[in-house]
């Protein structure tokens, strides 16, 4: 029996679990440790073995395939690329008929260095900060790749990543975890519709902001989203058209790949409807989680937020985040973040200005060890320019100011906190 393609994605789907499992192994191998090495070549010679009989069952040499794959990338290059846009991305259903190959792959790059305009802080970070958190010195906030298949049917998605965005918001998660940028698979459940059933790991639904840098407004994340998850583990339904989505979700919890044992039992459960306009759109996203802390706690979050593409380039973005949680005793501790940002686009330049606030009276998300109230309110500034230096290269600068209404950020000895800080950040991004 010969396969056929076109005809049987199945082909293809196998060739890209067994190139994703190859290539996720070799990620996360010791290569000081001989043992490693050993059992790494066995993977690779089995992974070979496997991929040279598909190859011959389905009467396919290696030089067709690779080149099938290269020919695709060249026609999409100039193509752009919407990554993960957290919030939007688990909508999108591209017209693959157009393609000649259901394989597609991205690179991602940000390198930044940033500055404690106040005190100089030389090689220290903010605990509630993941993105650009690192003072004094030339990082990597994100260098990630991807590879995805997708066909008329079914679909798959496999991102790794390095960087201090993935050192900081993956700290929880078991160590071979904390590399995984997204790994899911999905099926599509009607033959007209889009509507498609996820498992794995995947980007947030809350909120307008994700950890690719180029699409958001300003260079570094606001609070409300570096305070609510980036990324989810679970199964999502979610279907809809260019004017109305939506999706279903049930996760292992509040941003957790690895469900925590201590923490509640109940289900963890989610929502999201988003709604476009010509030069509008609309999204409301909610949450339902365990607490860490309490087994029989529970926290309902809820993200609204709209956009507006306004005349003359100028775009706004209006939102705000709130959430409640309740105790074994039933008490009720409720914090809210709203934020605006203003921007304005001419040519390869943009600029673009951020107001927010995170009031978290009784440190639910934030904690302030610093103060005898336990949770801060934060108020925050911040201006930045952008240029689009080369089709696929950004040059960013941001200037930050952070003030919280008590003592709360660390000073240079770390036993005289203050109450502001300033952030200056420069960042190359680049995408491939």
């Amino acid at each position: 029996m010969i396969i056929d393609r076109r005809k049987n994605p199945l082909f293809d789907f196998i060739c890209s679990v067994i190139g994703i499992h190859t290539f996720g192994y070799l990620m996360l191998i010791d290569v000081s440790k001989m043992e490693d090495l050993k059992r790494t070549f066995c993977v690779v010679m089995v992974n070979f073995i496997m991929f040279q009989t598909v190859m011959l069952f389905g009467k396919q040499d290696y030089m067709s395939v690779f080149h099938s794959f290269y020919n695709t990338h060249t026609q999409n290059k100039d193509q752009s690329q919407k990554g993960y846009r957290q919030g939007n991305d688990s909508f999108s259903d591209q017209n693959l008929d157009s393609l000649d190959s259901p394989w597609k792959y991205f690179g991602y790059f940000d390198f930044y260095w940033a500055k404690d305009g106040n005190n100089n802080l030389q090689n220290r970070e903010y605990g509630n900060l993941v993105s650009y958190s690192k003072l004094g010195e030339i990082q990597s906030n994100l260098a990630m790749v991807k590879l995805s298949y997708q066909t008329t049917d079914i679909r798959s998605n496999m991102a790794l990543g390095i960087g201090t965005y993935m050192i900081k918001n993956l700290a929880n998660e078991p160590l071979g975890l904390r590399n995984v940028y997204e790994a899911n698979f999905g099926i599509k459940l009607h033959r007209q519709k889009s509507i498609w059933m996820d498992v794995g790991v995947f980007p947030s639904h809350i909120g307008f902001e994700s950890a690719i840098g180029y699409e958001c407004l300003n260079l570094t994340r606001s609070l409300l989203a570096e305070n609510s998850p980036y990324y989810e583990a679970g199964c999502r339904l979610v279907g809809g058209n260019n004017s109305i989505s939506w999706g279903l979700y049930l996760l292992n919890g509040w941003q957790a790949i690895y469900k925590n044992p201590n923490a509640s039992k109940g289900l963890n459960l989610g929502g999201q409807l988003n709604k476009k306009w010509r030069n509008m759109e609309f999204n409301y996203s909610n949450i339902v989680v365990g607490t860490m802390r309490d087994l029989n706690g529970i926290r309902y979050f809820h993200d609204l937020y709209w956009k507006w593409e306004l005349k003359n380039n100028w775009n706004l973005i209006a939102g705000v985040d709130f959430g409640i949680q309740r105790n074994s005793l039933q008490e009720k501790h409720v914090w809210q973040t709203p934020i605006l940002i203003v921007s304005k686009q001419w040519n390869k330049h943009r600029i673009a200005f951020r107001a927010e606030q995170y009031k978290d009276l009784m440190g639910v998300v934030i904690n302030n060890a610093y103060n005898n109230k336990a949770g801060v309110n934060i108020f925050g500034l911040s201006t930045n320019y952008d240029c689009h230096v080369k089709n696929n290269v950004w040059i960013r600068i941001e200037y930050r100011n952070l003030m919280n209404q008590g003592l709360y950020f660390p000073s240079e000895a770390n036993t005289d906190p203050t109450k502001m800080v300033t952030m200056i950040t420069i960042a190359l991004q680049a995408k491939i």
